[in-house]
């Protein structure tokens, strides 16, 4: 097994066709988990949600959430990458245009199907502590 840290396990993020974010909701005592579409705008991810229980969750801020994304095959070759993330919501409408380009156009016809209910609000995620795991079976 090989262990990336930073940037080298960051660049492994664009492999991955979803991400899933958890978060703690310290409201309900529970953790709140959510697999989301994302896109990178250099080294911050994308995620644009529902205006719902995961927009209050990132916009409260309340501890940072956390991200996973894997893919495991038969033979057990594995991929995984989690990080925490510090999150901001987009506010900018030039920025949010922008970022919700960037979804667009990785998701293409898919799209719509990653694509949360309006009013969608947009957050970038700044990855801190990034480490991927990659197992490799000949």
């Amino acid at each position: 097994m090989q262990i990336f840290f930073g940037g080298e396990a960051q660049e492994l993020l664009a492999g991955f066709r979803f991400i899933r974010i958890a978060c703690y909701d310290a409201d309900r005592d529970e953790c709140y988990i959510v697999p989301l579409a994302f896109a990178l705008d250099g080294v911050d991810v994308m995620i644009a949600v529902g205006d719902g229980r995961l927009a209050a969750l990132l916009a409260a801020n309340q501890a940072r959430p956390g991200l996973e994304a894997d893919s495991i095959q038969p033979d057990f070759s594995y991929r995984t990458i989690t990080a925490l993330a510090q999150p901001s919501e987009v506010t900018d409408p030039a920025e949010r245009d922008k970022g919700l380009d960037l979804l667009q156009a990785r998701y293409g016809d898919e799209w719509h199907i990653w694509r949360p209910p309006a009013p969608r609000r947009l957050f970038r995620l700044h990855l801190v502590d990034v480490q991927a795991r990659v197992e490799e079976k000949s």
